[in-house]
């Protein structure tokens, strides 16, 4: 798959799987935006790619999947900062069977948004350049 030049915004991507991710985005010259709750981790993440990949290819915003406006906010950001939008990877997920209420809203809800979102973005017939959706359900990568 060619992805030079493309842009891929990555939610969970301070760790684990969607770290990942970024990086294998990062190896065929794509930018990536690593979208993470966890602010510290998200700053380190973006600091070892920069150094591994070069600067200006990675950004870090800080964002909870489950907020509506701040993932508008972060999907409005990518596209001012990089022109474009052509991947998005619904990774984030937590299992916390004391809150399953918030599970489904991360698990479930905020990939369904997130997708929406991208959506708005990627359409052609509204300035966009098309794109694709990788969705993740994964155990593997939890701590």
């Amino acid at each position: 798959m060619i992805l030079k030049n493309c842009v891929g915004l990555i939610t969970g991507a301070s760790q684990g799987l969607g770290k990942a991710f970024a990086e294998a985005l990062l190896k065929k010259e794509a930018k990536v935006v690593i979208c993470d709750i966890n602010h510290a981790q998200g700053a380190d993440t973006k600091a070892e790619l920069d150094q591994r990949y070069g600067p200006g290819r990675t950004t870090f915003m800080a964002c909870d999947v489950t907020s509506l406006p701040q993932m508008k906010d972060v999907f409005c950001e990518t596209v001012q900062m990089f022109g474009r939008l052509d991947v998005l990877c619904n990774n984030a997920g937590i299992n916390n069977e004391r809150s399953w209420e918030k599970t489904i809203s991360v698990n479930l809800v905020a990939l369904i948004q997130a997708s929406y979102l991208a959506l708005d973005h990627m359409r052609c017939d509204r300035g966009g350049h098309g794109g694709s959706i990788v969705n993740v359900a994964s155990m593997s990568g939890r701590n």
